[in-house]
């Protein structure tokens, strides 16, 4: 298997300064800075006496799966989310070295020129829980449809080691890239975030071309009537 990522671009934006594309949902494989993470590094047997977790401010990415990424009828962020630690690759790759075609390592995910043209991964073996509040306008990275779909195939191999196809990944997911799509587009016109998951409830307009079927029904396969029906 050497091709774990998309020949399309896998960013759709990335950058040093943190709460790049504001308007825009979260998302599973976004990237977010200075987020705590705690790391047991050693076994103490008196965790009473001495704290055996250490933790660290460091880059992650966010793991939560968007069916449990948020709550209730308004679609906001649970408060617990699963976030695993991003780092150079040179600091996760241990005494083989790991790069292109990327077929090794697979509690790695590649982030080839993710920050100043240095290469990162997200590595798999460090997971945490943070609150949503350490997320909060601290995202510094966001991978296009192919590159989450790489990166979902990626953690199912690890996890698993059952190989997803890239193309079956993005298939599936591909009403879930829509969605927040329109979304983002929503939210840059100034309406209320909260009010759109109720708004794609509703049916589409008269005048669009599958009039009265559910926008979330339709959004799959003409995200672009879905869009033109915005207010």
């Amino acid at each position: 298997m050497t091709d774990w990522l998309p020949v399309e671009n896998l960013y759709l934006e990335r950058g040093s300064t943190p709460n790049i594309r504001p308007s825009r949902p979260w998302n599973q494989s976004d990237v977010f800075t200075g987020v705590p993470l705690s790391l047991i590094a050693r076994f103490r047997q008196d965790t009473t006496t001495a704290d055996p977790a250490v933790t660290q401010r460091v880059m992650v990415m966010l793991l939560s799966h968007p069916c449990v990424l948020r709550a209730g009828a308004a679609g906001r962020p649970s408060d617990q989310q699963v976030v695993a630690h991003v780092q150079p690759v040179a600091e996760a790759q241990g005494p083989r070295p790991f790069e292109a075609p990327w077929d090794s390592h697979f509690s790695l995910f590649p982030l080839p020129d993710f920050l100043d043209g240095s290469d990162y991964v997200v590595n798999f073996r460090r997971i945490g829980t943070t609150h949503r509040q350490y997320l909060d306008e601290r995202r510094i990275g966001v991978l296009s449809h192919p590159g989450w779909a790489a990166m979902q195939r990626r953690l199912a191999y690890h996890s698993l080691r059952v190989d997803l196809p890239l193309a079956s990944r993005r298939l599936e997911t591909a009403g879930s890239w829509e969605e927040l799509q329109v979304w983002e587009e929503w939210n840059a016109r100034g309406h209320p975030a909260d009010d759109y998951q109720a708004w794609l409830n509703e049916p589409l307009s008269a005048d669009r071309r599958y009039a009265g079927q559910i926008r979330r029904n339709v959004i799959e396969y003409a995200p672009d009537e879905v869009r033109a029906d915005l207010p």
